[in-house]
């Protein structure tokens, strides 16, 4: 079977396998797995273990020389592990194998015997050791080779082919087995004749079964090579395929999404051309967000779902969408190939199989004899990503902990890319701090000379402003004033310049809001300042809002910079505050801004980015308005010449996606906090919605005030509490439309994000 598989049947488990093998690109072929001469014929299936070993099994009889019967074991190098108990084997072909939860294999195809032994049908279940399970009895089917199989996560099998069972209930076609191999009598398929092939069997999470072949029809209805059934075997009759495939469904596979992915030789689907490949939807349609243009140039006899949403593809194909890719290759979600994924020569004749190991590296079986021009006896393995560094992160803070580290592909669970944690036993202990050499010994560390250390390094200071290290008498300590109220750390500096000059922090930020802004033009509304409302001086503090101690003065614009029109036009106030590193609620400074309409905020001459009389450094920088929900980054910045964009959907703020409301992938703060309280409520005492109803007059709910207040949510110059463009209904939105109640809270003016 194949299909996207998690759990025990994935057997992740972490250390147990060979040294992990540094590919040089993903695709390549890896030399340390080598197989010698390798299997004398064709592969059929692969199955990683547990240890890092594999278990193989098709119609071969030997492996590098050594005798097997059609199954085999092999070490995590590739090379045949001599103490699997299987002695003779299998007699006939093996079509299919699956893993157990308790590490065993079942088996099915064509055979009647296992090292010797006869059985009562084509279908075998061994133990982890290769010795048969004297547990499993199934029934005594007939002649005829059984195709498939597919393991339940309760050890129960489903097999498929030109078999049936009488009782206790009817099973034709499609069997299903307890763990102990007896009938599951709560699955029937009732007895209507069927014509053509059933040759492969998939679950999907809800246990419904997806089952293709070369029939026609199924229950008494027709079905072209592909139909779903219920758990309890009856047909699910919202699956409907219509005319389905033109030529014959080979694989078919359950991708992440429960979808199913089917391949063959047909090139068209319902009369679409689909070349050899499809996704299908629940009811059966095709799926039109997968698209691989052309197509396979031959048969795809196996495709492997991947957790990201890509998929491997094997068969006898030599092209895909007119790119050489010879019987193997890797599909993105959509149907693209997969960029990047090394082909090269591929393989030299059919490849049959693919299995994912739990390092990401692939296992291929089939009938190839060379992959990317080397030899490979129909095994080969190859990787899928790169590797890298990982640290373990005991305490879930997302820093990790340096003395515990693997280097892998993929991510290990519990592992990050990161060493920075002091204490990966204590959440509340993140990275270290970053301490600056002091060698003058005046307690003035120099910037350019800096390390990262959980504890405080002997000769080493948290001030980094010391203007020359090599003497005592130069530093941040010797008072001097530049004259500018938007600089900050003011000292003497060596010579040659020796004056005095302070420093600050430049900070290029956008934003958008709500209400003013038109996806269609992607610019923001002016009319406050084309009617002459915005007022020259910042309309915060009248709001009651305190700038951060030690903030400059707010300081009025110029009626000039209200004349500018276009993109740069002044849309309104807002106010930027820089936060403090590991503590959003620790304000350190605030400046008053000015909003253009295309979300630039620009200092008080309407054009420049915005100076804070800070030093540079790693902080969080927030935005807030006057009646927008405010937002801050989620993450501290270092700032220097910084640009920061809150309308970019890729910029992590606290809130996650509560925070914005996305705009055709335009981030807008949300409109309706008329109370300028970073909490917007319909109804209740302190609503939102009230102030607006008073703001008109209270009595008359048409009316409409002209005017620059917190009321006019939209930003239009005028206050409506009903009609279009009011400012009321956008309150409704943002609690959330359905229950007027609901209450939408941020806390970014006071207190902790």
């Amino acid at each position: 079977m194949q299909r996207f598989k998690t759990g025990l049947r994935a057997m992740a488990v972490c250390g147990l396998f060979a040294p992990f093998t540094v590919a040089a690109q993903p695709g390549q072929l890896d030399p340390l797995f080598a197989t010698g001469i390798g299997a004398d014929a064709l592969v059929r299936r692969v199955l990683p273990l547990a240890d890092g070993k594999v278990l193989i099994a098709g119609n071969f009889t030997q492996y590098d020389g050594h005798a097997c019967g059609r199954i085999a074991r092999l070490n995590p190098d590739g090379s045949f592990d001599g103490t699997y108990n299987s002695g003779s084997g299998f007699d006939g072909f093996v079509l299919d194998m699956e893993l157990t939860s308790t590490g065993g294999v079942v088996a099915c195809g064509d055979f009647l015997s296992y090292d010797g032994a006869g059985l009562s049908g084509h279908v075998i279940r061994l133990n982890p050791d290769g010795t048969r399970d004297a547990g499993f009895s199934p029934p005594i089917f007939g002649a005829s080779a059984i195709n498939a199989l597919e393991v339940t996560p309760t050890d129960g099998i489903i097999l498929t082919g030109a078999l049936s069972v009488s009782a206790p209930v009817v099973q034709s076609r499609v069997v299903k087995l307890m763990s102990t191999g007896t009938v599951d009598a709560s699955f029937t398929t009732g007895a209507t004749p069927l014509a053509g092939a059933f040759l492969d069997v998939e679950r999907f999470s809800d246990d419904r079964l997806c089952v293709i072949g070369s029939f026609t029809s199924i229950q008494g209805v027709a079905r072209n090579g592909i139909c779903v059934l219920q758990a309890n075997g009856a047909l699910d009759l919202s699956f409907d395929p219509g005319p389905g495939a033109n030529s014959l469904i080979q694989d078919v596979a359950i991708d992440q999404d429960d979808l199913p992915i089917i391949a063959g030789t047909f090139t068209s689907y319902n009369g679409e051309s689909v070349g050899r490949i499809a996704r299908l939807s629940l009811d059966g349609a095709r799926d039109p967000s997968f698209d691989a243009g052309s197509g396979f140039d031959g048969s795809v006899q196996h495709v492997l779902p991947l957790a990201d949403g890509a998929m491997l593809c094997a068969g006898l194909f030599t092209s895909v969408d007119g790119t050489s890719a010879n019987r193997f290759c890797k599909l993105l979600g959509d149907g693209s190939m997969a960029p990047g994924f090394l082909l090269g020569a591929g393989a030299n004749d059919a490849v049959a199989f693919a299995a994912l190991r739990p390092d990401a590296s692939i296992l291929i079986g089939g009938l190839f004899t060379s992959y990317q021009g080397t030899a490979r006896g129909r095994l080969a393995r190859l990787e899928d990503c790169l590797p890298a560094m990982w640290f373990a992160d005991t305490d879930g803070d997302g820093f990790g902990n340096a003395a515990t580290s693997q280097f892998t592909c993929p991510q290990p669970s519990g592992f990050v890319a990161n060493s920075d944690d002091c204490d990966d036993a204590d959440d509340a202990i993140g990275p270290g701090s970053t301490w600056y050499r002091d060698l003058d010994g005046d307690e003035n560390g120099d910037h350019a000379d800096s390390m990262v250390s959980c504890d405080q390094p002997s000769g080493y200071v948290e001030n980094p402003w010391d203007c020359d290290d090599s003497d005592p008498g130069i530093a941040m300590d010797n008072a001097c004033d530049d004259g500018d109220p938007y600089t900050t750390s003011d000292v003497m500096l060596p010579w040659p310049d020796c004056g005095c000059a302070g420093v600050s922090t430049m900070v290029s930020a956008k934003v958008m809001l709500e209400g003013a802004y038109d996806p269609g033009t992607g610019l923001m509304r002016d009319d406050l300042r084309a009617l002459g409302l915005l007022p020259l001086n910042e309309p915060f503090t009248a709001l009651g809002y305190a700038a951060a101690p030690g903030s400059p003065p707010s300081e009025p614009t110029t009626p000039g910079v209200f004349a500018v029109t276009g993109p740069d036009a002044i849309v309104d106030w807002v106010v930027l505050e820089f936060r403090a590193q590991h503590d959003g609620a620790v304000r350190l400074a605030t400046r008053y801004a000015l909003l253009q309409r295309d979300g630039d905020i620009a200092d008080l001459d309407g054009v420049s980015p915005v100076r804070f009389p800070l030093s540079f450094g790693h902080r969080r920088l927030a935005v807030l308005h006057r009646n927008h929900m405010g937002v801050v980054t989620a993450n501290s910045i270092y700032f220097e010449e910084t640009a920061v964009d809150f309308a970019d959907p890729l910029l992590d703020v606290h809130n996650g996606v509560e925070a914005r409301r996305n705009e055709s992938g335009t981030m807008l703060l949300r409109m309706g906090d008329s109370s300028f309280n970073d909490q917007i409520m319909y109804m209740g005492e302190g609503n939102d919605r009230d102030l607006i109803l008073t703001r008109i007059g209270g009595s008359v709910p048409t009316n409409v005030v002209n005017g620059y207040y917190n009321e006019d949510n939209n930003l239009d110059g005028v206050v409506r509490y009903v009609g279009e463009g009011n400012d009321r209904d956008p309150i409704l939105v943002t609690v959330g439309g359905a229950v007027p109640t609901n209450v939408r809270s941020n806390s970014y003016l006071y207190t902790s994000p």
